[in-house]
Order: C-alpha cells, then structure tokens, then sequence
C-alpha cells in the first residue's frame, strides 16, 4: 500500500466515524484532509497531506507497507501532535478492527485502479 491509498484510506474511515459521531473537530479536520477535490488526490489544504507525508517518511523508508503496517501507522499518526490542532481521533479509530481496514484498504485500491 502507497503513502496516498493510505492517506486516502485513513481519510475514509475517519469519514465513516464521523458519520457516527458527528464530531466537529472531526468534520473540521476531513474538509483539509479531503483527498477527492483534486486529481492528485492529496488533501484539499496541502499542509495537511505535507504533515502526513513528512511523518510517514519519519518511521519508513521506502514508500510501501503492508495493509497490517499501515493500520498501526495511522494509530500512530492519531496520537501524534500533527493532529494535535484538531483533537485526538485515535480513540474512536480503534473502534475500526483490523479486518475492517482491510476491507476498506481493498476498496480503495480496487477505486484507484479504475
């Protein structure tokens, strides 16, 4: 899985919690995250796939990780003062099972293989 498919994964599963939860600070955080409004479907602020970007090259070296590598990366990623600004969604992320990320991860890549 690519840095983007990832990026654009963890944007659809905040996006399916905040759906439940109605968290503003959530819905504040998706609309700069949103990576559907242009075509090289990063985020529409670029600061925040910049932010993403610069702490996924701080923990891997290469581009690619595993499905099961990028779920606990973006655990990681919640916790971190990136996202600090906006509140703390690790919490509600771990009510998504790996076997959900998964699924999810497929339906992204089966999307940008279209």
């Amino acid at each position: 899985m690519t840095k983007k498919l990832l990026f654009i994964a963890m944007y659809r599963a905040l996006d399916c919690l905040y759906d439940e939860t109605q968290r503003e600070d959530l819905g504040n955080y998706l609309s700069e995250a949103n990576p559907y409004l242009f075509t090289d479907r990063k985020s529409a602020d670029p600061a925040v796939f910049a932010a993403f970007s610069h702490y996924f090259d701080s923990i891997y070296a290469n581009d690619e990780v595993t499905v099961e590598e990028a779920y606990t990366f973006v655990r990681k990623y919640l916790n971190s003062e990136h996202l600090s600004y906006y509140g703390n969604f690790a919490p509600i992320f771990d009510d998504i099972s790996l076997e959900e990320w998964k699924e999810l991860c497929d339906i992204v890549a089966d999307e940008e293989a279209e």
